[in-house]
């Protein structure tokens, strides 16, 4: 998955949102 034009793995994007909504 791209993101932010980077390839991050689900897993690594599940995390990221959790840290969001911390």
């Amino acid at each position: 998955v791209v993101i932010g034009g980077a390839i991050t793995r689900p897993k690594e994007i599940a995390q990221r949102f959790i840290n969001v909504i911390k």
